[in-house]
């Protein structure tokens, strides 16, 4: 069976992220790691994925302190630790129930 690294791009976007990591661990059916690239943040989303990472909700989170590098920078940080044979770059406000389905029939061809 294939194995998911799902990297999640994030700046200051708490309220969104919650709801598509929530959706993303409902409605995952293939084995995952779920990698949370942090862009420099502000102070309330970095202390709330310091919580998620303390409580292992997720695999993996990443911070790019100080200053926003960009999306290049944290996309190739998450490759960078990712182990899936598959690598899913997700957005932050990705909300769907059947988002894996149609990306795995993409990823095989069919």
């Amino acid at each position: 069976m294939r194995f998911a690294s799902l990297i999640v791009l994030s700046f200051n976007r708490k309220e969104y992220l919650e709801r598509s990591l929530r959706s993303m661990q409902l409605n995952t059916r293939y084995p995952h790691q779920i990698i949370v690239m942090d862009d420099a943040s502000d102070a309330e989303t970095t202390q709330w994925l310091f919580e998620l990472a303390r409580a292992q909700k997720v695999s993996h989170v990443l911070f790019n302190v100080g200053h926003n590098q960009g999306i290049g920078v944290a996309m190739n940080r998450g490759f960078a630790i990712s182990r899936g044979d598959i690598v899913m770059k997700l957005d932050a406000d990705l909300e769907s129930e059947n988002w894996e389905q149609e990306y795995m029939r993409r990823c095989d061809g069919s």
